[in-house]
């Protein structure tokens, strides 16, 4: 074969690539995967919101679980079933530190107690700030005046029909909360106490939780049980309570029950002092009452036998009748007269 002489030149296939001297190339394997189910979208702008940022970090991990469940799905409606202790478990925070966290939650208008289940948890409503906010797919338009077309017809549509202002959401839920946790009817006891705090920023602490208490109990419960921690101090220790409202916020029920059982011992003490006094009363009037009637059968007898001999032998006739009250002395008198009377009047009504 005859070499290529200095003028031809050597063409290489199209589909042919000249070796390179770089090593042999690692590929990570492909895993095929199947859609992300169990994740939640997370919204950059719930960072900057004043509410989030006035949270601390165990709040913030609660308000995120609760978001993470609440918000799980689209047809989601923000309520979750959860008690103290199942957020206890996953959070790994104890009962108590939750409790406080969910009431500073509440506190902040970012959830809302729905309804109470000591069996199951209570269901709670959380504001929608944590979940990202995704369009509709939509269509594309093809040229300018068919996408401008579109938007003069109407608004786009987000999920869930969410409106389409981030903000509007957000005063919308916090207005709502606030109507919701807002004290309706206070009584005079409750403002008074309010009133007259200080400083200024344990009134407003105590205002606070007493909003959230109002959200879940009456006035007259509120009232009952402040007075108790006010006049009783805290339960076992019978402390002094700085903060009554704070303090109820995590220990209500315990307190409000042994309020309502003292008032309830108070009660029933006061009605057995006043039966005590009622029988005392009665039984005055009835002595009250024997002893004129004694005195007048005393008289119709002195009358009717006025020789002491007459009398005397009445007397020892009825002792007779009735050996069992020999020895009696005055008694012996007294009923031997009744029983003088008695026959008196016996006979005048068989005479009419």
């Amino acid at each position: 074969m005859n070499a290529p002489s200095s003028c031809e030149v050597i063409a290489w296939p199209n589909h042919f690539e000249p070796p390179q001297n770089e090593g042999p190339k690692h590929e990570h394997p492909q895993i095929e995967r199947g859609p992300l189910t169990n994740f939640f979208p997370l919204s950059h702008d719930l960072f900057s919101h004043p509410k989030i940022q006035a949270l601390s970090g165990d709040a913030f991990r609660v308000f995120l679980w609760l978001s993470a469940k609440a918000w799980q799905f689209p047809t989601s409606n923000g309520h979750i079933q959860a008690s103290t202790g199942r957020l206890s478990r996953a959070m790994g925070l104890s009962e108590a530190n939750v409790s406080r966290t969910l009431s500073n939650l509440r506190q902040q208008g970012l959830i809302r107690l729905v309804r109470n289940d000591f069996k199951y948890g209570n269901i709670w409503e959380v504001q929608n700030l944590a979940k990202a906010r995704t369009k509709e797919p939509a269509q594309v338009p093809q040229d300018e005046s068919t996408a401008t077309s579109k938007r003069a017809s109407g608004p786009i549509k987000m999920s869930g029909e969410l409106p389409q202002v981030e903000g509007q959401v957000i005063t919308k839920n916090s207005k709502e909360t606030e109507e919701s946790l807002s004290p309706d009817g206070q009584s005079d006891f409750l403002k008074t106490y309010i009133g007259g705090l200080k400083p200024q920023k344990k009134r407003e602490s105590e205002s606070g939780n007493l909003k959230v208490l109002l959200g879940d109990y009456s006035p007259q419960e509120v009232e009952l049980a402040l007075k108790y921690l006010l006049e009783s101090g805290l339960p076992g220790s019978g402390e002094k309570c700085h903060s009554p409202m704070s303090y109820l916020a995590h220990a209500m029920g315990q307190v409000l029950a042994e309020a309502q059982a003292r008032n309830e011992k108070a009660t029933k003490t006061a009605r057995e002092r006043e039966a005590v006094r009622e029988a005392e009363a009665k039984r005055l009037l009835e002595e009250h009452r024997d002893a004129e009637a004694a005195a007048s059968w005393e008289a119709a007898f002195r009358e009717a036998l006025p020789a002491s001999e007459q009398q005397q032998d009445w007397i020892k006739k009825f002792a007779e009748a009735h050996p069992v009250l020999r020895g009696c002395g005055p008694a012996l008198r007294g009923l031997a007269i009744h029983d003088w009377y008695s026959n008196q009047r016996t006979q005048r009504k068989d005479k009419t």
